[in-house]
């Protein structure tokens, strides 16, 4: 099998050859993500992960991301942002933000269901928090949206475990407070 992270970036560079190589590599994990993002996505009932998978490739993946993708870790980490601004584009598009506030616990969930509007607010803080600490809004997309453990997002981000689960507490906290 050729490397994922070669094939990639001639993928990213125009090279359609290295591009079907690189989506059949790709395709099942994709495709996992995407299932997990879309069983939270009870606003939209045409939304399968398959249909996740393909509005990533045809907005994102042929068009938004960077060429010097570092290895496969880096690229799963952008496709997971990627189909996560999907989610957020079609949730624009069916409605207005309306504020919801979250309880304590909203995070501990593990299969929580978002509402548009809960989801739109959430990207807005998201989005405030990567300005003040970047680590952090990685921690929740790869634990929140993605379900990873702990020791899988320690290995993503390729930080000490005790540094996540400390980011995990700030970023709770402070999304909680910054959402009701």
């Amino acid at each position: 099998m050729k490397n994922l992270t070669i094939l990639l970036r001639k993928a990213l560079l125009g090279d359609k050859l290295a591009e079907q190589e690189a989506i059949a590599i790709v395709y099942p994990e994709l495709k996992r993500i995407a299932g997990r993002l879309a069983a939270r996505e009870t606003a939209d009932p045409s939304l399968s992960p398959t249909v996740l998978v393909s509005d990533f490739y045809a907005e994102k993946f042929s068009t938004g991301l960077p060429e010097d993708i570092t290895d496969r870790n880096h690229f799963f980490a952008l496709a997971a942002r990627a189909m996560r601004q999907v989610l957020v584009d079609r949730a624009r598009a069916r409605t207005t933000l309306k504020r919801q506030p979250i309880d304590p616990d909203f995070f501990n969930r593990p299969c929580t269901t978002l509402a548009p509007e809960t989801l739109l607010a959430l990207e807005n803080a998201l989005t405030k928090m990567e300005k003040l600490d970047p680590r952090a809004a990685r921690v929740v997309e790869l634990m929140f949206y993605l379900g990873c453990t702990y020791s899988e997002t320690a290995a993503a981000l390729n930080a000490p475990l005790h540094h996540v689960r400390q980011d995990w507490d700030f970023a709770r906290h402070w999304l909680t407070s910054v959402l009701n």
